[in-house]
């Protein structure tokens, strides 16, 4: 079901968990650890909204590397964390960072001239 808005698919998954019996969801995180692959683009549709596969090309890519920084990680060793970064205003979804780029990105307000400030300061002192 697609949602025009971001809170009405809240509402329902909230209204779902809150009717979901335990032994349902024991099944699902036996899958969930059975299907790593599936649960992750299961849970990145879910979360961010996006049709299947969109979620796996998402997910193709967060196996990969870092959209700013370039650095590789590996998911069975989970070294580094990935995160899909999105608008906060919108819901659209970016590109797949690691962990360290999307808390700058976030610490800095996503504002350009902080970021440019920030970049200036590092030059001026790192050469």
């Amino acid at each position: 079901m697609a949602y025009k808005h971001k809170e009405d698919k809240q509402a329902d998954d909230k209204r779902y968990r809150q009717t979901e019996s335990p032994h349902s969801k024991l099944r699902g995180a036996r899958w969930n650890k059975e299907n790593p692959e599936k649960s992750a683009i299961n849970s990145i549709s879910r979360v961010y909204n996006v049709d299947k596969l969109s979620a796996k090309n998402l997910y193709q890519k967060s196996i990969t590397a870092c959209d700013s920084c370039l650095v590789t990680w590996d998911l069975q060793q989970h070294k580094i964390r990935f995160c899909i970064d999105h608008n906060h205003s919108t819901g659209e979804v970016r590109g797949v960072l690691c962990n360290s780029c999307n808390s700058a990105l976030g610490l800095l307000e996503e504002d350009d001239s902080k970021i440019l400030a920030l970049l200036a300061y590092n030059r001026k002192h790192n050469g």
